[in-house]
């Protein structure tokens, strides 16, 4: 006796896979215009979150080493005013009060922000001292704003009190 065997073959035909393909590049296209302005709506939180971890990772070596330790803007070996978009450098401050002398050590350096981008503070420097407070008389916020995006600009804050500790929150100081 002869048996019959049936051969099902499973998977997709070549005119399929082709089909299934463009469906899935056209939605892509679709998506990527929402994708970018969802990311920059992220960008501020993101930025200042890393500020946020370096000012903490600051504070925090200047309690375990007992020595200053300030974090900056460095033109020219001193703490730049107004260039809070520029590399911030954080460093051990042994010698004269926000100068980068060959004797201090840079603990990290932090990239420059996205030229497009606004990011300020208002002063030269912040310096943790060996109790983990701040040299100076006030608190102070960093504010990121990102590039205009469909005629807005998203932000974010972070302000740091004399204590040292800071506050990370969306802001409305980046409207135009």
């Amino acid at each position: 006796m002869e048996t019959k065997t049936t051969v099902y073959q499973y998977g997709f035909t070549l005119f399929e896979l082709i089909v299934s393909t463009a469906i899935v590049g056209i939605i892509s296209l679709l998506s990527l215009t929402s994708y970018s302005e969802i990311m920059s709506n992220h960008v501020p939180l993101q930025q200042l979150r890393l500020v946020k971890k370096s000012l903490n990772l600051a504070r925090g070596q200047a309690v375990i080493l007992g020595k200053s330790i300030t974090i900056c803007p460095l033109i020219d070996n001193k703490c730049a005013r107004n260039q809070w978009h520029k590399s911030l450098s954080i460093f051990i401050d042994k010698g004269d009060w926000r100068i980068l002398e060959p004797s201090d050590e840079i603990i990290i350096t932090l990239d420059a922000v996205h030229n497009a981008h606004l990011f300020t503070y208002p002063r030269a420097a912040i310096t943790f001292q060996p109790d983990g407070s701040i040299k100076g008389f006030t608190n102070g916020t960093f504010v990121y704003c990102t590039h205009v995006y469909n005629s807005t600009r998203k932000g974010a804050e972070l302000t740091v009190s004399l204590t040292g500790r800071s506050r990370l929150r969306a802001t409305k100081k980046c409207e135009l």
